[in-house]
């Protein structure tokens, strides 16, 4: 049950963040949800993880969501 509260937390922050971005206004928090999904995790054969390539909407997502790109980058793992 706190977990749920949690989500329903973080939900509710993420909705007022977006809904006050003015470049992601318009989409539904479904869709940036299903955008943010595609941002994948790939282990190179040195064993450090690199993160693939993000659109313009993903990088404008997280910047409006404050969350720095550089958190996203190669880490050994």
């Amino acid at each position: 049950m706190f977990v749920g509260f949690l989500a329903l937390v973080l939900c509710s922050y993420m909705q007022r963040v977006l809904r006050a971005s003015v470049e992601i206004k318009h989409l539904s928090f479904d869709k940036v949800l299903l955008e943010l999904e595609k941002i994948r995790v790939v282990t190179l054969a040195d064993q450090t993880q690199a993160v693939t390539p993000l659109t313009k909407l993903q990088r404008t997502i997280l910047e409006a969501l404050k969350v720095p790109l550089d958190t996203l980058s190669m880490q050994p793992a």
